[in-house]
């Protein structure tokens, strides 16, 4: 390897989805492991008074465990699911 190039590498096949605000969670559909998850899609909202903000996967894979839990409260960028993208290391 060049040694401009050499340290290290890391590849992660497991992505999180992340709470964009904080507020009480509510899931939009069944987070059970498993289920397959779209770029976009929309896995829960948050509610903080009159406001309700959609949280919305920046990744597609599978789900795996969920983080957050139906009536909690969520700060900014708490873990709300695991994704499994399926790519490994090359």
């Amino acid at each position: 390897m060049p040694t401009a190039l050499q340290g290290e590498l890391f590849h992660a096949s497991e992505r999180l989805v992340v709470a964009p605000t904080g507020g009480i969670f509510e899931p939009a559909m069944d987070l059970r492991p498993g289920r397959r998850i779209q770029i976009g899609q929309v896995v829960g909202h948050l509610s903080s008074g009159a406001t309700r903000t959609p949280i919305v996967s920046r990744f597609a894979g599978k789900s795996g465990e969920a983080l957050a839990w139906s009536g909690e409260r969520l700060v900014s960028h708490q873990p709300v699911m695991w994704l499994s993208t399926g790519l490994g290391a090359p």
